[in-house]
């Protein structure tokens, strides 16, 4: 994939005919693989990602889970306001992506004030995570996996592979 814009390109699941439920659990499954890459050093970007609803009240550190590369490394990331308290909690740290490897991810959660998270990545538990998750939302949230980086002073190429099963979403 390459972002057209040199923004985004990313695949979304549930934006248009299934949102995602609040306060029930969801899990998500896919597949990605990191390929070629020309982003400078100490650029961040993100792989994929839980997004609020397009309307979330009150305003949220966006998005609720995301997956953020720097340098081959990632980290992954829950963000909530609730009560006019913002939390941002690094979940997982330190993944290493070698090229071409492809990962099989399962991510389950639960949105709300006592929200959770537990992530899998080709079978092994890498983030069990119990708080807060999310914010009170017009609407539901939906998913979106692919190349999305908030920077636009910098330009790079990133060649990821993204593959979603037949039912990619579970609640």
């Amino acid at each position: 994939l390459l972002p057209q814009d040199g923004v985004r390109l990313e695949f979304v699941l549930g934006e248009v005919t299934e949102r995602l439920p609040v306060e029930k659990p969801i899990t998500w499954s896919f597949e990605t693989a990191l390929g070629e890459s020309t982003v400078p050093v100490d650029h961040e970007w993100i792989m994929w990602q839980v997004h609020p609803a397009d309307d979330p009240s009150p305003p949220l550190m966006n998005p609720l889970i995301s997956l953020i590369i720097k340098n081959g490394v990632g980290r992954i990331v829950a963000r909530s306001v609730y009560d006019g308290i913002k939390t941002q909690t690094v979940i997982a740290d330190g993944l290493i992506f070698p090229p071409a490897q492809l990962f099989k991810w399962e991510v389950s959660f639960t949105i709300s004030k006592a929200g959770s998270v537990k992530i899998r990545r080709d079978g092994a538990l890498i983030a069990d995570y119990v708080g807060p998750l999310g914010c009170v939302m017009i609407g539901n949230p939906y998913a979106k996996a692919g190349i999305y980086k908030w920077d636009t002073s910098w330009f790079g190429r990133i060649i990821t592979l993204v593959r979603f099963p037949e039912h990619p979403l579970v609640f």
